[in-house]
Order: C-alpha cells, then structure tokens, then sequence
C-alpha cells in the first residue's frame, strides 16, 4: 500500500550519528539507515502512503528527532530496479 519513496540525506549535528540512525530506524516508514562518508551523516530510503504525507512526516517525525540538522529529500519519480534483502549482512 506504499505509493511514495523516498530518498533523505540527513546531516547531524550535536549527537552522535550512529545513535540518531538508531532513533530514525524506528519509524515504520523508513526501510533502510546508512550511516555515509560524504556529503550526508545518513541516508535513509522511507516509504509512504501517499504524496499528502510528505511533509508532515518530514518536519513532525524525521526533523523532530533530536541532532538532525539539516534534510534533503528527493522523491522517486520512477522505480527501474527494487530489491531489497537480496544481500546477506
């Protein structure tokens, strides 16, 4: 029933990295944290319902969390490719 992903860079600051990719992972939403070397602390693939969440889940749950500093979120305009648990970690 999921019609919106999402890709989030999130940038921190004043908290560890590690301990807000924890706190972000418990939202249903959010299927993957990737804690990153590069522009972004995280990364984040979330999945909504529809396109009328978007802004609410952004500023009301990710914003919200303590140590996030700054969100960049690009929607996914199409899916070429999807799988997810094809990989043993």
């Amino acid at each position: 029933g999921y019609n919106v992903i999402i890709a989030l860079g999130v940038k921190v600051r004043g908290r560890s990295v590690r301990e807000v990719g924890r706190e972000l992972a418990l939202f249903p939403e959010v299927l993957s944290v990737n804690i990153m070397n590069g522009a972004n602390d995280l990364e984040l693939l979330v999945a909504l319902h529809e396109f009328s969440e978007i802004q609410q889940f952004l500023y009301d749950h990710i914003a919200a969390v303590e140590g996030v500093s700054h969100i960049d979120a690009g929607i996914a305009a199409d899916i070429v490719k999807f799988e997810f648990n094809v990989v043993p970690l």
